[in-house]
């Protein structure tokens, strides 16, 4: 499954590639259910997207204590 994911704020956007058989996203180890996916990336952020809604968070480490980043996914 492919679906591009775009920030609701300030509008980049990119694409990512669901495996639900293998149980990745973007070739990375990807927890999946009913309701969400969820995975991480090189650089210690965690996502979680809701299946239902399309809605997308980032949750990025850093020394100030982190942020969130949102995004809404659409099939391509």
């Amino acid at each position: 499954m492919r679906l591009r994911c775009v920030n609701t704020v300030g509008g980049a956007n990119w694409p990512v590639v669901v495996d639900l058989d293998k149980g990745e996203v973007d070739s990375r180890p990807a927890t999946i259910s009913q309701s969400s996916i969820k995975w991480r990336d090189d650089k210690g952020g965690i996502y979680e997207l809701e299946r239902a809604t399309g809605k997308l968070q980032l949750r990025g480490a850093s020394t100030t204590g982190g942020y969130f980043l949102h995004y809404e996914c659409h099939p391509e």
